[in-house]
């Protein structure tokens, strides 16, 4: 399993500048490093069972934990692709595939999150015509680009559903899209601590929404 095999990785994307039981064999926290996880984007993934944690791999030092456990991290089996938005995807690829290590170009997903952040924090609701076309041309290389190392059908399911989205009314997109999001973040409170967080994460999803139109 992905996560599971990767979850040293990922646990020091958490905590990248404190050791763990594990860092014995192989070291990956370092002084320096910054974390591409947070607490919540960790718990979608993985859940933690203190009660399997061995006695002895935690240890502090005048109050500072020095190293933590492992042992008591496993990857969630319910977690999958659809519930990660491409913040989180974007930064388990990061972590876990160094270039070369799988198919495709990571400069596929670099484009999608940098749209993202684009629209994200555009300061005002409108962008050009020109801007739109040229960033949605952008999108849809990438998007097809990264269908097609998946395989054929998954390339042709792809193509259609970016057909439909063409031939469909930005208003029944962008709220279809959000009934998506929410269902995505109630499943994923179902799995993590926490659950009043995500609730509440929700609620500033629905204030922040901004539909972005065209100028």
């Amino acid at each position: 399993m992905f996560l599971e095999n990767n979850k040293h990785v990922l646990f020091h994307e958490l905590y990248p500048s404190t050791l763990c039981c594990e860092c014995t064999k192989r070291s990956l926290a370092a002084e320096q490093k910054k974390c591409r996880l947070t607490e919540l984007q960790f718990d979608l993934l993985f859940e933690t069972d203190r009660g399997q944690e061995v006695q002895g791999h935690k240890r502090t030092q005048n109050d500072q934990i020095k190293q933590l456990c492992l042992c008591g991290v496993s990857a969630k089996r319910k977690t999958t692709v659809d519930m990660m938005d491409i913040t989180l995807l974007s930064a388990v690829v990061k972590s876990c595939c160094p270039p070369g290590s799988i198919s495709g170009n990571p400069t596929w997903i670099k484009d999608i999150k940098r749209t993202r952040n684009f629209i994200a924090h555009s300061p005002c609701n409108k962008i050009t015509e020109s801007e739109f076309n040229q960033r949605y041309s952008l999108i849809e290389k990438s998007v097809l680009n990264i269908a097609s190392v998946v395989g054929p059908v998954f390339l042709k399911l792809t193509k259609a559903q970016i057909s439909s989205f063409k031939d469909s009314e930005l208003s029944t997109i962008l709220e279809a899209d959000l009934q998506k999001k929410e269902q995505r973040q109630f499943t994923a409170g179902k799995q993590i601590k926490g659950f009043p967080m995500v609730q509440n994460r929700k609620f500033k999803l629905r204030q922040r929404h901004v539909p972005i139109s065209r100028a």
